[in-house]
């Protein structure tokens, strides 16, 4: 009682991995939240290059024939 918890056990958690959960590397939430970003930032990458693809303003049509 007359001492200070270390960081990980005040804050509910224990100090040993629970079953199933790597002892090294970051824990479950951080892996998730990693893969979530990972995820949207590929999914905002691609909307923009479809929206980028049709901005290139009017037509420009190129002139075959020979006259100028």
């Amino acid at each position: 009682m007359g001492t200070l918890a270390s960081g990980a056990e005040a804050a509910g958690g224990s100090s040993s991995p629970a079953p199933g959960e790597q002892s090294d590397g970051p824990p479950a939430w951080a892996r998730r939240m990693k893969r979530t970003q990972h995820m949207t930032h590929g999914i905002q990458t691609a909307a923009h290059a479809v929206r980028s693809g049709d901005g290139h303003g009017g037509g420009h049509s190129v002139t075959l024939s020979g006259s100028e």
